[in-house]
């Protein structure tokens, strides 16, 4: 079964005491062992290089499973660049498969761009001579013209006696999009560093100084080239403030975020003032740096520095005394205003003005051109009216720029309270206003002049007075309203006014005349006053129109005629009849007339002549009642048209004895109406009386009743002599009697109860009349919805309370 080969070897298995196995390279060879044929065999062990052989067939077997399983590409290429072998990483990486790589060169296949080669050979040319190379970064192109970013790690190995390189290929395109897009993000904030009008700082965590922008510069006058690198106590800070700065800082930085104000000093030693604002920055979630914001407020300080200064000045101030930043930041409050606002210096101080301070507006917007004008000018000053916590009080404000070397720093107010004040002018004002309205609205005429006699005041009272409008008066010479003859007097009496304030007219009242702008006169009182305002004295009339009182007198002055003439008469009147009583009595009584026809005779005039007494008597009565107001109207309801038949009836005799038709026009048909029967038959008797009384022989009297939708009108005409239009007007006033040339007598007072009693049932009377062709006199009284007057009802014979009247 073993090849007789002469020396060649074959591997054989064997087992050691039939329990290890073993490898062996044997030998066999045919030789003549004893002159007979014999196979000599060799043995060698071979069983641990047949191990080492497994083991590295194993080992080649996993690397290839881990190069093809492998998350970054991995490629072999010979000393040249061409490719012997690339994993399924790297197909994908290229989008080439291996088939389409391998034996070509990474120098000519255009995966690499062609800017790269240089570099790439270099690579390769390390890699030759036994050196590791890498990482480098190059950009791929892919087959679908695609790009990849890649990092390679070269190592060149020997195999097989043959040198080769292998490239270990990761893709790092996310990376260095993410660097592309921080690189970016870095570039705009080193923009916003360096643009920012803020001073900015950026300190290492080991808190050395890595950033100052332009602004930290210009203010401190440290240049980032002079400071980099310069780890605390900064050289901006003051040495006596280092110390505590470390801590403070150190203590800062342990907490995170830190706001703090500072005074530090620039390069020349000036001290500035900043509020600082430390942040920490982290990086990929890792903490790097700290940056720190400033904002200088030196010259803000440097105000409150001179406002602390003047602070005792202040509290000496009695007013109101507020100091604020060129913000209206409260930066100084004292005593004076807490008591004002009731706001505490703690409570204000740090806080915008109007967030402290409530200005009434009277109108939306008010106060934002209230501060308008204050940015505009430096300089406002108005009376305000504040809310605080004790109410609605007026200040006196006035607030100022505080400013130096053409800089503004801020503002102060200073404020006094006016409520008092204000209050007496409001009440002035009102008064003043109230005293408008008494001139405009008064009846009477207010009429002021200035020392040369220009109307100053013209009020409505005038106006209707003189009938000059206000704007027709006001700057004219008051003469204008004098009737010529008086001119003179009243200008020296306006000459005295002004020289002395005194005026012999005053706080008297005169009647006398104003000329109207028609160029009638009007009867006037006046009374005249003065009064200073400022350096001259200002002269005041209050005139009142008296033309109905002088009206009124004249009509007065007529009625005491009238009531002298009145008396004259009824002293005449009573006298007759009472002599021709006594005369006739004392003839009967003496037996002086046998004849009985004759006595008869004498005995009606007797009669007649005391019935006319005691209607004179009784119409003096009336007068007094009426007088006196106790003049009674007694209604019921009463048959109208009897009674007005029967007065008519009782007239007949004397109508025909004066030769006088007496005529009547009277519905067959009346209402009862509520009257007074006897005051209404006295009306009648009374108009008869006269309508007989003044007519002519031979004429006629007529007496008619007319129904009307809401009266009843009467009427008595007669054709007698008639009365004139003048004495029409003054017909039912008491004591007048219409003088004619008859000079028929009376007391004249007939026609004045006759109206009374009229107006007392309701009614009205009047009377129309033609000199020459007689007279009408009417008179109605009103009926209800049943035809009667005032009720309407069924006489039941119950009498109704009287009614008085009362005359003016």
């Amino acid at each position: 079964a073993f090849p007789l080969d002469g020396g060649k070897t074959s591997e054989i298995e064997t087992s050691h005491n039939g329990q290890e196995k073993t490898v062996a390279e044997m030998s066999v060879v045919e030789i003549n062992w004893e002159g007979k044929p014999a196979y000599l065999a060799s043995l060698r062990n071979i069983t641990q290089r047949k191990r080492a052989e497994e083991k590295l067939r194993e080992s080649e077997e996993r690397l290839k499973k881990y190069l093809e399983g492998a998350p970054d590409g991995v490629y072999i290429n010979d000393i040249k660049g061409t490719l012997l072998y690339g994993n399924k990483k790297a197909e994908n990486l290229t989008g080439y498969k291996k088939e389409e790589l391998v034996g070509t060169s990474f120098l000519k296949n255009n995966i690499l761009p062609a800017k790269y080669l240089p570099k790439a050979g270099k690579t390769l040319a390390r890699s030759v001579m036994g050196k590791p190379t890498g990482p480098d970064e190059f950009e791929l192109n892919r087959k679908d013209g695609s790009h990849v970013w890649v990092e390679i790690n070269s190592t060149p190995v020997k195999q097989e006696g043959e040198l080769q390189i292998i490239g270990f290929v990761r893709d790092i395109t996310e990376r260095k999009l993410a660097e592309d897009a921080l690189a970016e993000s870095e570039e705009f904030s080193t923009g916003l560093l360096e643009n920012s009008p803020n001073p900015i700082t950026v300190v290492n965590q080991d808190f050395s100084l890595k950033y100052v922008n332009p602004a930290f510069e210009k203010l401190t006058g440290f240049t980032l080239k002079e400071i980099a690198g310069v780890k605390m106590p900064f050289p901006w800070w003051p040495e006596e403030k280092k110390a505590e700065r470390l801590t403070g800082v150190q203590q800062g930085a342990i907490s995170g975020n830190v706001k703090m104000e500072q005074m530090n000093q620039t390069k020349n030693g000036e001290h500035i003032w900043v509020e600082i604002r430390i942040t920490p920055i982290y990086v990929n979630g890792v903490f790097k740096y700290y940056l720190s914001n400033w904002v200088d407020f030196t010259q803000r300080k440097k105000a409150e520095e001179a406002l602390r200064f003047s602070d005792a000045a202040f509290k000496s101030i009695h007013e109101s005394v507020i100091a604020a930043d060129t913000d209206f930041i409260i930066t100084h409050w004292n005593k004076i205003s807490e008591q004002i606002y009731g706001i505490k210096e703690s409570e204000a101080i740090g806080k915008k003005l109007l967030d402290v301070i409530e200005i009434v507006e009277t109108r939306p917007g008010e106060n934002a051109k209230r501060f308008k004008v204050l940015e505009d000018n430096g300089y406002y000053q108005e009376e305000q009216l504040h809310r605080t916590r004790h109410g609605e009080v007026w200040v006196d404000v006035s607030l100022q720029a505080i400013e130096d070397s053409g800089k503004r720093h801020g503002w102060v107010a200073l404020a006094s309270v006016i409520t008092q004040r204000k209050l007496a002018e409001e009440a002035m004002k009102r008064s003043e206003e109230k005293y408008r309205e008494l001139i405009s609205t008064s009846i009477d005429g207010i009429v002021s002049t200035d020392p040369q006699m220009r109307v100053i005041i013209w009020n409505q009272g005038a106006e209707r007075i003189f009938g000059y409008k206000e704007k027709e008066m006001l700057g004219q010479n008051v003469l204008k309203i004098i009737p010529e003859e008086f001119q003179k007097g009243v200008a020296k009496g306006v000459a005295q006014i002004v020289k002395t304030g005194k005026s012999s007219v005053a706080n008297k009242i005169l009647d006398t005349v104003g000329l109207r702008k028609d160029g009638s006169t009007v009867p006037i009182e006046l009374s005249v006053s003065s009064r200073k305002s400022e350096d001259h004295y200002i002269t005041t009339a209050i005139i009142r129109d008296i033309t109905e009182r002088k009206e009124a007198e004249e009509k007065l002055r007529k009625i005491d005629e009238m009531k002298s003439e009145f008396l004259s008469n009824v002293s005449h009147e009573l006298r007759t009849p009472l002599q021709s009583i006594s005369g006739f009595t004392k003839l009967l009584m003496n037996g002086q007339v046998p004849d009985p026809a004759t006595q008869q005779e004498f005995l009606q005039i007797i009669d007649g002549e005391t019935v006319h007494l005691g209607n004179l008597i009784n119409s003096l009565l009336d007068m007094s009642r009426l007088e006196s107001g106790k003049f009674q109207i007694n209604k019921q309801l009463m048959p109208i048209r009897d009674i007005i038949l029967d007065s008519v009836t009782s007239f007949h005799t004397l109508a025909r004895d004066k030769d006088i038709n007496l005529h009547e026009d009277i519905p067959a048909q009346l209402p009862e109406m509520e009257i007074d029967g006897e005051r209404f038959r006295q009306v009648v008797i009374n108009l008869l009386s006269n309508a007989i009384k003044y007519s002519d022989p031979g004429s006629s009297v007529t007496v008619k009743i007319e129904k009307r939708e809401e009266e009843l009108l009467f009427q008595i005409s007669d054709h007698g002599i008639g009365i004139s239009q003048e004495a029409l007007l003054h017909l039912f006033e008491r004591f007048y009697r219409a003088e004619d040339k008859l000079d028929r007598c009376g007391t004249g007072l007939g026609l004045y109860i006759a109206k009374q009693i009229i107006e007392a049932h309701g009614g009205q009377i009047w009377a129309e009349s033609k000199l020459g062709e007689g007279s009408t006199f009417s008179f109605t009284l009103p009926l209800n919805s049943k035809g009667g007057n005032v009720h309407g009802k069924e006489n039941s014979g119950h009498r109704r309370r009287p009614r008085y009247i009362k005359t003016g």
